[in-house]
């Protein structure tokens, strides 16, 4: 038997670990499967996007690196914007059935997108420079609420972006890199894991999903190293996962010890499967460090 195309081996991993987090924790079942078919479709598209020729492969400079200053930056990714509206197509009926709510404003979008009235490649660009107001300005002049379209903008890069960070990745693997932000985008990070019998601590990016070591007892957002100024919180009987607060910055990220699991690699749904910890920290008044599509929580 022939081994599953890339963009289906990795949406039969994500399709496994939601799985099993709604067989493990079932009171998050509706939230896992509102995300299902657009992370599905999301790696299937990532999948199919064609790793660039070993010539046009990044330079990495360890100078820039040991200054704090990571390999590409949000803004240094290319996005290939004749792809662009494709991919929205490609992912509207996911978002449409995971959150029925937002319909007429994809149609909105799809109409702007398909006249002219909208510059997707501009709002992407401006995304990408964390230029909020000028997203905002957009999403208002096509009617649609700053919060949809920003989400939207969002998972139309992710494959892109994730595609580029797993072709950086092996370049940085032997160059120092000690700060709590992402050595390839310079984002903070959405999940702290455990792995390896010593139990070394890896930091995976809540943009494009790479995965860096860092000090085990320091918070990644602030740097602080105080230990009497952390804090771990564990859910009741579920030991492995934990939530890290820092007193200092007011922030925290979620944690997970995989050192007894044989696959100790994690997909874009395992954070979902630790939104109770989610809900922990922020009754207690600390902030996610990194915002996701899923933990900005209602009061």
């Amino acid at each position: 038997m022939s081994d599953p195309k890339p963009q289906e081996a990795g949406a039969s991993r994500i399709l496994a670990e939601m799985e099993r987090i709604k067989r493990e924790t079932p009171s998050v079942t509706n939230i896992v499967e509102a995300f299902e078919g657009l992370l599905l479709e999301r790696e299937r598209i990532k999948g199919e996007i064609e790793t660039p020729e070993p010539e046009s492969a990044l330079t990495t400079d360890p100078a820039r690196l040991s200054k704090g200053i990571p390999a590409v930056g949000r803004a240094g990714f290319a996005i290939p914007t004749s792809r662009l509206k494709d991919v929205y197509y490609r992912l509207a009926p996911a978002m449409i059935k995971g959150f029925p709510g937002v319909r007429p404003k994809l149609e909105v979008l799809g109409r702007a997108f398909n006249d002219g009235s909208l510059d997707l490649e501009a709002a992407i660009k401006h995304l990408l420079a964390d230029r909020q107001n000028q997203v905002e300005k957009i999403a208002r002049a096509a009617r649609v609420k700053p919060d949809i379209f920003s989400f939207v903008l969002g998972q139309i890069v992710r494959p892109f972006v994730e595609k580029e960070a797993e072709r950086i990745g092996p370049s940085l693997s032997d160059l120092h890199w000690d700060k709590g932000y992402c050595p390839v985008c310079g984002s903070w990070p959405s999940l702290s894991l455990l792995k390896g019998k010593e139990g070394r601590r890896w930091l995976k990016c809540s943009f494009c999903s790479h995965e860096w070591t860092h000090l085990r007892t320091a918070c990644p957002f602030c740097e602080n190293e105080d230990l009497e100024t952390m804090e771990y919180s564990y859910a009741e009987k579920r030991e492995g996962e934990r939530v890290e607060v820092c007193h200092k910055c007011k922030r925290y990220v979620l944690s997970l010890d995989m050192r007894d699991r044989l696959d100790q690699t994690t997909t874009a749904a395992t954070s979902i499967g630790l939104i109770h910890l989610d809900i922990i920290a922020q009754d207690k008044g600390f902030v996610p460090g990194a915002v996701t599509d899923w933990n900005v929580l209602d009061k």
